[in-house]
């Protein structure tokens, strides 16, 4: 029943969203549904076996508040948007497509060339098989040193740059070859979130540069993502004994149930206000004088330990928590008004997008190597623009 109600929240917002990309539509019905489906599907005996083995919610008032609380909030945000006023003019960003042609090629050096001493090193510790004999220490093997693994992680800033190129008309030499092998050396760090990044960070990227309203390359992305993750599921991480129906709903529901958990145990919940600004590797200084101690750790399984993005900002507004979504979204739409400035912008862009998509499972605004990557192209755009030029007809909105 609340899925039908979110289904049609979800048509309601694709028609209230007045960006061409609908690039609050897609994420917020996809969150909003996964939302509802996490307690429509409660009293399925597999799901439940798999994810309340420690403790279990007891699904009250609360919990379906703040579902309904996050529903209003997300529609009164698109539909607010209308009303924001932001300038925007034909002033863009010239850039040096050399310098942006060298960049690339470092990058996609660096990060090869990370990936090679990160892969001897597991071929030295126990070999490509210790993936699948023991996942966890697989990845702490291969990504042990983390200056070599965030020079590994410039594969998807590589990426993002030789399309923004390609979309200028400029080839660049073995590009395709190379943009393979930085396709390709993503599915070894053993992480499923590599394979995401590499993958979702270039599509969104190109789907904001391109002037195409369609959906269908975000469509197809989700497609091969979720058969990637249903066979990671099944041959790296042990889930032979689920469908693949199960082995997708047991990765996002139990952040549903775990923030529910989380509110009902610990209802009083207010002030941790930086946790939304600092990146995670950052001490909080607000912890000390935040009300309430959130529960953490593996409350329900070890296996899922995920909240939502609704955790960060239930913590730091309670129940008025989701009205920062609003927040969020005038941010994100700013910069979407911006993107054809600059390359800065529309990275920004991208990752506000990739961050909201997100939301279902954590929030990825504060993420390091969200943050870390946002920094690279800060470095890029000032490296490499030439000069503001303005076109003959100038045009103020």
């Amino acid at each position: 029943m609340i899925t039908l109600i979110s289904i049609i929240f979800s048509y309601i917002y694709f028609k209230l969203d007045i960006t061409q990309n609908k690039i609050f539509a897609v994420p917020c019905s996809l969150f909003i549904i996964m939302y509802s489906l996490s307690f429509d599907c409660l009293g399925w005996e597999d799901l439940e076996s798999v994810c309340f083995q420690y403790a279990r919610p007891k699904f009250g008032f609360q919990a379906y508040l703040l579902l309904f609380i996050t529903i209003i909030s997300f529609g009164i945000g698109i539909s607010s948007l209308k009303f924001v006023k932001i300038k925007t003019t034909n002033l863009n960003t010239h850039y040096n497509t050399h310098k942006l042609s060298k960049i690339y090629y470092y990058f996609a050096f660096f990060s090869i060339a990370a990936f090679i001493i990160n892969i001897t090193r597991v071929f030295l510790n126990g070999g490509l098989g210790l993936i699948f004999i023991n996942p966890r220490e697989y990845e702490a093997t291969f990504g042990a040193n983390f200056l070599v693994n965030y020079f590994y992680f410039l594969n998807v800033p590589a990426l993002c740059v030789y399309l923004y190129l390609r979309n200028q008309n400029i080839k660049l030499k073995y590009g395709i070859i190379i943009n393979v092998i930085l396709l390709s050396i993503s599915f070894f760090h053993g992480i499923k979130f590599t394979i995401f990044d590499t993958i979702l960070y270039p599509t969104i990227f190109y789907y904001l540069l391109r002037k195409n309203s369609s959906i269908k390359p975000i469509a197809i992305v989700f497609s091969i993502l979720i058969t990637i993750f249903i066979l990671f599921s099944v041959f790296v991480r042990g889930g032979t004994d689920k469908s693949p129906l199960l082995s997708v709903a047991s990765y996002i529901f139990p952040n549903y149930y775990n923030l529910a958990y989380n509110i009902e145990q610990s209802p009083v919940q207010f002030g941790q206000i930086t946790s939304l600004f600092l990146p995670d590797k950052i001490p909080n200084p607000t912890n000390e004088i935040a009300i309430g101690e959130p529960v953490s750790g593996f409350a329900l399984n070890e296996s899922y330990n995920m909240y939502t993005s609704l955790f960060t900002v239930y913590y730091a507004f309670n129940f008025f928590g989701p009205l920062f979504y609003l927040v969020i979204f005038i941010i994100q739409y700013y910069f979407y008004l911006k993107r054809n400035q600059s390359i800065l912008s529309l990275f920004i862009s991208t990752y506000l997008y990739f961050c909201l998509i997100f939301s279902f499972y954590f929030y990825a605004y504060t993420k390091f190597k969200n943050v870390y990557y946002v920094l690279i192209f800060i470095l890029i755009h000032y490296i490499c623009k030439h000069k503001l030029t303005t076109n003959i007809n100038k045009i103020n909105i």
